[in-house]
Order: C-alpha cells, then structure tokens, then sequence
C-alpha cells in the first residue's frame, strides 16, 4: 500500500462538490494503515484537534463498556432487564423478557424513539433536552418489556437508553464514571468525554444544521448512552487501532466485540454494522450539528475516521463509503444523491416559526387557517 499521504489529493477532491454546494462546511478526515496515520482537513472552521460530537457512533463506546463489565462478572448479556429496573417492573415478566443482549443487538423491539422525547417536546434544537430516568421509566411503563416472538432488528435509541441505564446499576455509579473508569482510561484517550470542560468547550467549533444555521450542542441526558459522547480525530483512531489490534487492558473486551457468543442469526459483531463477515465494519451517527463516519477492515488493516460540523448524515455515509473504496484502489461508488435537504427545509421552517415573535407566530397561524378555509370550501 502506498504512503497514506498519497491518498490525500483522492479523498480530498470528493470533499470539493459538497464544499462548494454548501452541503459542508469543514471536515476532519483520519486515515490508519497498520501502525501508520494520517489526519487532514478540509474546508473551513475545523482543525486536527476539534471536538466533536459523535451522535450514534458513541453505541461503540457503550459496547465496548458492556463487554468489559460482562468479562468482569458485573453484568451478563442474558439479564433480563427487569433485573435493573424497580419492582414494578418485575410484575411484567413473561416468557420472553427482554435481555442485556437484546438491546446491545437492537433486537428488543422498542422503537427507535422515546414517545416522550423530540423536538416539539423537549427543545427545538434537541430532542432530549433534560430528559433524565424518572423519564426514561415513564416512557418504559408503555411497553410490557417482552421481546418480540420472532425476533428481527429493529434500530433503538431508546433501547440503547435503557441498556445505559442498566449499565449504572450493574455498576453503581453514573454513567460518565463508569465509562471513564473502564473504557476511556485504558483505552488511554484524554480528549473523549461525556461531560465537557471548559478547555473542551472551546475546541468545539462552530456547529450548523442541514441547511447552513448555526446549531445547537446536545447536552447529556439519560440518551447520553446512545449519542452523548465527544471526542477527535486522534481518539477515534486511537479506538480503532485497538480494534485492528486487540491489545492492553481492554483486549479481552474487544475479542468479546469481534467474537462474541452469539447465535447465527443475531450476526457476527456487537455495536457495530457489517455487510458481510469480510467487508468493513462501521457505524455513523449524527446530532443537530455534527456528523461522524468510523469505520475499519480486519483484513487489510484499514481505518477511517471522518468528523464534521454540520448535520450531513447521508452526505458524510456516502463519503466515507467512498474513501474506503480509494484506499483499497477501487473506483468509487456513485454518490447517492439523496440527502434530504427537501426535509431539511420544511424541518428549518418549523423551527424558525416556532422561534419567531408570538405576534409573528399568530399571523401565520391565522393567515394559514385563513387559506386553508378558502381552500376547503
């Protein structure tokens, strides 16, 4: 394989359209082969050591902290969750109840969002804006807590909400001290964090939703587990790196994320997608004003890292599925194109009337009421 600097030119000219179209603002790109890395940037308002947030991508963080309390005999993946809930959960028990697996495989059958959580709910700018477990109990109170008969995947938030919340009761402390106890401390990473400091803060660059407005940061909460984690460039190949390469104090843990004991059907990997047992192993995950795109190849000793500040998330996909494509020297997939924006738009009309003058928001509101009459008769 050739010096991974050659590969900059290749992987920043598909950054260009998207730049220039205003689909991106700036993006930080880490490139590992074996014991060798590369971090560059492209665009504007991000540099090498920005802070971002990794939306979904922090389930891998999460995992990663289930395996090591599972090898420590804190937690076993067969639990059935009704062990860390109040009593009144117990009641519910049937023959099928769902397990510490379950959530960890999205496999539990609850819905990929908190029927008590959104925007028109919580904050305009974020959907779980200090939602904490007496809310996380409320919204578990409308499920019986049986996995379905015939078990399929079904992506969850929510699911992973509640195997967070599980995690601090099989560990009894918070959900930030257990992962900085067990995970982010051996994995020896210092700029990967729940909880922001004041030093953090200002690494954070300037964030922006889908169409161009500035964003707001996501403040931790009982999602936190499944979305709350920040971290750069250099972390997440750190991350990575020990996944190309189990070793240390966390070996054991990764093993048990690669090759874990699993039935056939429940797949080959926990936390992390695969296409095939060979192919790239992946995960994305998006908030209100960041994106991010980690991925790695066993085989060939690949890593990719792509960090951004802007809600790009099919957009960022599709340009990290291309950037695997030009380090194996194959001709990249065509972009596909869709990216939302349409949604993007009426989603941004939303929030600019809901945070316009109250004056402005009843003329509106009546001006459509007024329309929607004349057109109904």
């Amino acid at each position: 394989m050739a010096q991974l600097s050659a590969y900059y030119p290749a992987v920043e000219s598909l950054f260009h359209e998207f730049l220039k179209k205003d689909l991106l603002s700036g993006a930080v790109i880490g490139i590992l082969h074996q014991e060798s890395r590369e971090i560059w940037t492209v665009g504007s308002g991000v540099s090498e050591d920005s802070l971002f947030e990794l939306g979904s991508v922090s389930k891998v963080f999460t995992g990663l902290l289930l395996t090591v309390m599972v090898e420590r005999g804190m937690i076993r993946l067969d639990d059935p969750i009704h062990a860390y809930l109040p009593s009144e959960f117990a009641a519910k028990i049937g023959n099928r109840p769902i397990r510490i697996r379950d959530l960890v495989l999205h496999r539990s059958g609850l819905p990929l969002r908190a029927s008590n959580a959104g925007r028109m709910k919580r904050h305009i700018h974020d959907p779980h804006y200090g939602y904490d477990v007496r809310d996380l109990m409320e919204e578990l109170r409308r499920y019986d807590l049986q996995r379905p008969e015939v078990q399929q995947h079904i992506y969850s938030n929510l699911g992973y909400a509640l195997l967070g919340h599980a995690l601090e009761k099989a560990g009894g402390a918070p959900f930030s001290t257990l992962m900085e106890t067990f995970v982010l401390r051996p994995l020896g990473v210092t700029d990967t964090c729940l909880e922001l400091s004041a030093d953090h803060a200002n690494r954070m660059p300037r964030c922006y939703t889908q169409v161009g407005r500035k964003a707001m940061r996501w403040e931790p909460s009982a999602f936190t587990p499944c979305g709350g984690t920040c971290s750069t460039a250099n972390d997440c190949l750190q991350l990575l790196q020990l996944f190309l390469n189990p070793s240390g104090p966390l070996k054991t843990a990764i093993e048990g994320m690669l090759r874990p004991d699993l039935r056939p059907e429940e797949g080959n990997v926990l936390t992390w997608k695969q296409q095939s047992e060979k192919d790239w192993l992946w995960h994305n995950g998006v908030t209100d004003g960041f994106t991010s795109y980690l991925s790695f190849h066993p085989e060939r000793g690949l890593g990719i890292v792509l960090l951004t500040n802007r809600y790009a998330v099919a957009l960022v996909t599709d340009l990290g599925q291309r950037i695997q494509s030009v380090l194996l020297n194959q001709t990249p997939p065509p972009v596909s194109g869709r990216f939302g924006t349409a949604k993007a738009y009426a989603g941004q009309g939303l929030i600019d009337f809901v945070e316009s003058p109250l004056w402005l928001r009843a003329g509106l509101a009546g001006l459509a009421t007024g329309i929607l009459s004349y057109l109904l008769r």
